[in-house]
């Protein structure tokens, strides 16, 4: 059985956990340069709508990063960084996209180093649109929308 097959065979959280992990590993890879510069814990920004009508469904995919967060961290931290702690930076989209993306110039103000959201694919648009202009990786957890997810 393949590995792909094995993480949609299991439970929700089994699932959860592993995207989330996934995340936090690529968002460490591709931020290489900036977490190099990191001092003390590699901060990850999740924003998600905590409030409004999306709040239920998209905690889920909070719960399983802050999952992920704390599975790395008891393990031991991040290895190749001499075990740096990961430590999660919270944003409330609201479900609104012009509120996402201000909820990435607070996260950039407090130094994160990714972000991963945003649920809804109008809120990743936007969130996605500002933290390319200050070069934070930005991992797309949930989206439909051809803007968001095609590869030209």
């Amino acid at each position: 059985m393949t590995r792909s097959k094995d993480l949609f065979s299991g439970s929700r959280r089994k699932f959860m956990r592993g995207a989330s992990a996934t995340f936090a590993l690529a968002a460490a890879g591709l931020s290489a340069p900036k977490i190099a510069r990191a001092a003390g814990a590699v901060k990850i920004g999740l924003i998600h709508p905590a409030t409004g009508w999306a709040a239920y469904p998209a905690a889920q995919l909070r719960y399983g990063a802050q999952m992920a967060i704390a599975d790395i961290n008891a393990a031991g931290g991040i290895k190749s960084m001499g075990g740096a702690a990961l430590e999660a930076v919270l944003g409330d989209s609201q479900t609104k996209p012009e509120i996402g993306a201000a909820e990435v110039e607070k996260m950039n103000e407090a130094g994160v180093h990714a972000i991963q959201g945003c649920y809804q694919s109008a809120v990743g648009l936007a969130a996605s649109a500002a933290a390319a202009k200050y070069n934070i990786p930005f991992s797309v957890d949930v989206g439909v929308s051809d803007k968001l997810c095609s590869v030209a």
